[in-house]
């Protein structure tokens, strides 16, 4: 539901909020902050709505979604990533809370324009939460904690026949299953 991370609203160029604001997202960062970045902000425009979240808020930490689904199902994902300062490195991680993970892919993006990524994941029996962990395995200007720009992120099932209940959604909002 805040795949574009349009909640809460930034009021400058730029804000870190308390992960319990963020609706829908997390975060591993001790300080528990997310980034967001207003889409008007030093030119760089939001793919999809007004905003966006920078990966590492204030220290090198992982951002995710944790999902719950009636296994085994197949969960469709998508995002958009873009560098900062030029071109940055992030990797798609997912599994049960806590690991182990595996790696869905690395993605890289230069600072001109967003890239958009999208796959599937087979969530295995007798795994009732899935978590989709965003982490920046580098950044153009070293910094670690300074670059990878997410937006547009999103969940889906399958469609699902008139006869089965709708079971899948994402833990943190009780929503239909889509992000």
């Amino acid at each position: 539901t805040n795949g574009s991370f349009e909640l809460p609203v930034v009021t400058t160029c730029w804000n870190s909020f308390i992960a319990t604001t963020v609706p829908d997202w997390g975060t591993t960062a001790s300080d528990n902050m997310i980034e967001m970045w207003d889409g008007a902000c030093m030119g760089v425009p939001a793919y999809q709505g007004n905003q966006f979240a920078e990966l590492n808020a204030n220290m090198v930490s992982h951002l995710y979604v944790d999902l719950c689904a009636t296994c085994p199902n197949v969960v469709s994902w998508q995002f958009a990533h873009r560098g900062r300062s030029g071109v940055d490195v992030c990797e798609l991680k997912v599994g049960p809370p806590g690991g182990p993970y595996i790696s869905l892919g690395t993605f890289s993006d230069g600072n001109a324009a967003w890239g958009f990524y999208t796959g599937t994941y087979n969530v295995p029996s007798g795994q009732p939460v899935t978590r989709f962990l965003f982490e920046s395995v580098s950044s153009a200007g070293g910094d670690p904690t300074v670059g990878n720009f997410l937006d547009a992120v999103s969940f889906s099932f399958p469609p699902m026949n008139a006869t089965t209940a709708q079971t899948n959604v994402i833990c943190n909002g009780n929503n239909d299953g889509t992000a």
